[in-house]
């Protein structure tokens, strides 16, 4: 592995040409690795004004950006693909548009389908995407959820993206816990209910840097136990629905009830550290008679207090 500053000191101290040759790559390839990892290079003609005695001193290294790398493994060692050094994030578009992981989003997750078993959560069919889980009735909300939230990240200055660090993102669950003091059934039947994993997973986490912190966010439509009538054909609705408006086409009345696991039309946030070696995370979940949408100024702030917070500490509480 070559650090930002190994490879600072091995550009300014010879051609690129040279350097790349010890390295195993091209000029041209080195000189897009020094791009990524926000590294100066030496401009065209340095080397023979230099021969000259009249080349200009070599520029201070700058600290790296959040969410860039900080090192380099050359082709020679065991590391992530090259390309992830210096592949592009999407950047925002202006305050009023839509932020570029968000754009061109829903394209993505309608291609896909629902997965099966899950009431109708989709699976994109591409990963490399923003992190979030959501069935096709409530995708637009989500990805406008996740749309103002980071537009309002980005405003108050800090940076979201796809991270391209080694960061992991944690199993999220998808379950809407049933409320304390609600009825015990309902309880029982989510503990009798198999772990609900995941319905998919980004390629990469998606992050909002506070300075150097990362923070991992996702956004998820949770899910919630109803109690379904067997309506033939494999299809279970709602008891609540009218048996003769869904009956199959033999007419056949099916009488076979039970709890199944659907989308439930609300929102979570899900904030945490992406550093394995770091255990935090923090819930914000929407209620009937308030949408997420409403507290982005109260998350953002909650967010910003967290990350100054040591890591074996909770922050308090907007």
């Amino acid at each position: 592995m070559i650090t930002r500053e190994e490879l600072y000191a091995m550009v300014w101290s010879e051609p690129a040409l040279a350097a790349g040759r010890r390295l195993g790559v091209s000029s041209s390839y080195l000189a897009k690795v020094c791009r990524a990892l926000g590294v100066p290079s030496p401009p065209r003609g340095y080397w023979a004004r230099k021969a000259k005695g009249r080349a200009p001193p070599a520029p201070a290294l700058p600290a790296a950006r959040p969410g860039a790398p900080t090192g380099w493994s050359t082709p020679g060692e065991r590391g992530a693909p090259i390309k992830r050094f210096y592949a592009r994030t999407p950047t925002p578009s202006p305050e009023g548009g839509v932020h570029g992981l968000v754009a061109g989003a829903e394209n993505h997750f309608r291609a896909g389908r629902p997965v099966e078993g899950t009431g109708g959560y989709l699976r994109p069919r591409k990963r490399l995407l923003v992190d979030v889980t959501a069935s096709e009735g409530s995708l637009e909300r989500c990805l406008d959820f996740a749309n103002r939230l980071f537009m309002s990240l980005e405003r108050h200055g800090h940076r979201v993206v796809l991270a391209a660090e080694r960061l992991e993102r944690p199993e999220i669950g998808r379950r809407q816990d049933p409320p304390a003091d609600g009825p015990a059934p309902v309880a029982d039947v989510w503990r009798s209910m198999r772990p609900a994993s995941d319905p998919w997973r980004p390629l990469r986490p998606t992050v909002a840097y506070f300075g150097p912190t990362p923070v991992g966010l996702a956004i998820v439509e949770t899910s919630e136990a109803v109690l379904m009538r067997y309506a033939g054909q494999g299809r279970f609705v709602r008891t609540t629905e009218d048996p003769a408006a869904c009956a199959s086409a033999d007419a056949v009345p099916y009488t076979l009830t039970m709890y199944r696991e659907v989308p439930s039309g609300r929102l979570k946030l899900v904030a945490y550290s992406p550093d394995p070696a770091v255990s935090w995370r923090r819930e914000w979940l929407e209620t009937p008679g308030e949408r997420l949408v409403g507290r982005i100024g109260t998350i953002v702030a909650d967010l910003e207090r967290a990350a100054i917070f040591p890591a074996s500490q909770d922050p308090p509480a907007g």
